[in-house]
């Protein structure tokens, strides 16, 4: 079975040339040409959940002490608009910046505190823009750990491996690395063609409001399933169980009160997927190694089968063509100002994105064992939501992120777990 090792090829600060890691166009959507909207920071936030004694602060700033160094994207500042690579801090990093602690008063209070990192800026040069948040909850042995990294320096993907190997007892293996394959014809003329669609459609605005979320605060809303549950549902439909959480999704979307149903196209609500290619050997390479599709919801199904096979083909044509590989073809083919537009014009033609994610093992920390996962994402004003499953420890995680001057749809991730047929999965 495939392990991360702990240890990398060093750069600057280790004493060793640094290695020149360049941007991507992926990488140029989080970093405005102008300044930063006030209040907001496009961070990539990822939080692992855990049972027993959090760990002590001196043993944790010790470990990161001696593993950052090692972890290429916790090495780097945020580039400037017009960089060509990653410029490279001349220090370690320190752990009196990058490590803090927090409590939660109840389980309860957790997502108000997620909400309110979401919106903490993130350490100003000359310090990487990211960091490490030990969450205690009450007075019982649990906690989390919430690992914070600006956007344009790490994807979701990248920095859930670089989380593991920064905090885990022992070797963890993270989200199963993309095996690169040689793209198609047909899906490089598929990719050329959505681009070109993506580039023309309207941007959905929120229905409640008439205008996109602007006010830089979240909230938080997040609901588990059974994976177990899930993987028979998968297999019932013939599908793959993130083709069966995207269905169920569009059910619940389209069960959601008249009055707080988001705007729909023609062929179902357009979201934003994202798709990782990072490689084994890319690991923990600073940027972002994803590229997008776009996907219409079947909010008009009329059952849990019906929503599976429409999503399924959708999804199914990109599996068979190499989407990933074929996408990152054609956007190789254009110069870099329209390859950052092109890869932009699914968000912008979109109301939400919607991402997932698979934790294969449970990590362990301070011996404390791993129970449960999510991701979270601040939505700008380009977006009325960020949506992510999140499948670890036997349970799918369903988190909501929006705005909070835009109204989502009523009670979206009970209605989540309605289309599943299921009952919330035990948080113990």
């Amino acid at each position: 079975m495939h392990r991360t090792p702990q240890r990398h090829t060093a750069t600057g600060p280790s004493g060793r040339p640094p290695t020149a890691h360049p941007l991507s166009p992926f990488d140029r959507l989080f970093l405005p040409p102008g300044p930063d909207r006030p209040g907001r920071v496009p961070m990539a936030m990822l939080v692992l959940d855990f049972d027993g004694r959090a760990p002590h602060p001196q043993h944790l700033a010790a470990r990161i002490r001696q593993r950052a160094p090692h972890l290429p994207a916790l090495t780097v500042l945020r580039p400037e608009h017009d960089a060509r690579v990653f410029p490279v801090c001349a220090e370690p990093p320190d752990p009196d910046v990058h490590l803090r602690y927090e409590q939660a008063a109840t389980a309860a209070d957790l997502p108000f505190l997620l909400a309110d990192l979401l919106a903490r800026p993130l350490p100003a040069p000359p310090h990487p823009p990211w960091d490490l948040r030990v969450i205690r909850v009450g007075h019982v042995n649990r906690f989390h750990l919430c690992y914070r990294i600006h956007h344009a320096v790490q994807d979701g993907i990248g920095g859930a491996h670089t989380l593991l190997a920064l905090a885990a007892d022992d070797p963890t293996p993270g989200p199963f690395p993309h095996p690169p394959a040689r793209p198609t014809v047909r899906g490089i003329l598929h990719a050329a063609r959505e681009l070109a669609a993506a580039s023309r459609a309207a941007r959905p605005r929120d229905p409640a409001t008439g205008h996109p979320a602007t006010s830089g605060r979240y909230s938080v809303d997040e609901r588990d399933a059974s994976e177990r549950h899930l993987r028979e549902l998968a297999h019932r439909h013939g599908s793959s169980v993130n083709d069966v959480c995207l269905a169920a999704l569009a059910l619940a979307l389209g069960r959601a009160p008249r009055g707080s149903r988001p705007a729909e196209g023609p062929g179902g609500f357009p979201v934003a997927v994202p798709m990782s290619y990072r490689t084994n050997a890319e690991r923990h390479a600073p940027g972002n190694r994803m590229l997008g599709y776009r996907l219409l919801l079947p909010t008009t199904a009329r059952d849990l089968g019906e929503a599976v096979r429409l999503v399924r083909r959708t999804t199914e044509p990109l599996r068979r063509h190499r989407a990933k590989d074929s996408r990152r073809a054609a956007l190789a083919l254009l110069p870099d100002r329209l390859a950052t537009a092109a890869a932009g014009a699914h968000t912008r033609a979109t109301a939400a994105v919607v991402t997932s994610m698979t934790y294969p093992e449970p990590a362990r920390v301070a011996g404390a064992r791993m129970t449960g996962a999510s991701a979270l994402f601040p939505p700008d004003e380009t977006l009325t939501a960020y949506i992510s499953f999140t499948r670890a420890c036997g349970r799918v995680r369903f988190t909501l992120v929006h705005d909070r001057s835009v109204r989502p749809p009523t009670a979206l991730p009970e209605n989540w777990l309605d289309a599943l047929d299921t009952v919330p999965a035990d948080p113990g």
